[in-house]
């Protein structure tokens, strides 16, 4: 489980089947970055596109509307390098993940176990299985999206979006009902940002200080009374 207050929009534990992608927009994540399978690309450049500190992972037909598969967590975690050991994984948001950039990089269900030659080639919980080949820090041709195997395949996509990570991130409009930018301190129209657009009458005012009371004013001090005269002597 991602911990409180890291998780703003889209959350969700283990790993998801026929997933749309406008949930996972509409969850405050952006695609960062998609291949072929039967593509070849540099780690290093989707790692500095997809640098944000939530990342979720996917696969699907090309011009699908939904992933095949996705899991999400934190960047960190997803990316703990575990080498080249045939059943090394690292467990995160109720997924086992495996990352090295001279393996393989993928994920599967939580304690199902993995057999990576070097991409896993486990059939049990097979069509919970995500898999991309990699060598020498590039992503290369591969290898599969459940029970789908892709060597050399352009007709299926590999995908990462992102998103920040904090409770900035938390949407004040309804779910899937983005709303029109107002100055209310939430994030209405659901981008990540609190009142853009406005001017800095936005900005909470700062606090005025209490105003100290007024000591009391002493009574002036009374006069005293004439001395009266003295009366006549009687005659």
């Amino acid at each position: 489980m991602l911990p409180d207050g890291r998780a703003g929009g889209l959350q969700f534990e283990g790993i998801r089947q026929n997933v749309p992608e406008a949930d996972v927009l509409g969850g405050g994540f952006e695609m960062c970055w998609s291949g072929l399978y039967g593509g070849n690309e540099d780690i290093n450049g989707i790692l500095a596109a997809c640098n944000e500190g939530i990342l979720l992972l996917g696969c699907r037909p090309v011009n699908q509307a939904n992933l095949t598969l996705a899991a999400m967590g934190e960047r960190a975690e997803i990316l703990t390098d575990v080498g080249r050991q045939q059943n090394a994984v690292h467990n995160h948001n109720g997924v086992d993940w495996y990352y090295s950039p001279v393996y393989s990089w993928g994920f599967v269900g939580q304690g199902t176990g993995v057999t990576r030659n070097s991409c896993d080639t486990s059939r049990v919980q097979s069509e919970l299985r995500m898999c991309w080949h990699t060598s020498n820090n590039r992503i290369s041709s591969g290898y599969r999206c459940g029970n789908t195997f892709l060597n050399g395949n352009n007709g299926w996509q590999r995908l990462v979006y992102h998103r920040p990570d904090g409770p900035g991130m938390v949407c004040g409009a309804e779910p899937q009902e983005p709303a029109e930018e107002a100055c209310n301190a939430l994030d209405d129209d659901c981008d990540g940002e609190t009142d853009e657009g406005f001017p800095e009458m936005c900005m909470p005012p700062e606090p005025e200080e209490p105003e100290e009371p007024e000591e009391p004013e002493e009574p002036a001090p009374e006069e005293p009374a004439p001395d009266e005269p003295a009366p006549d002597p009687p005659e």
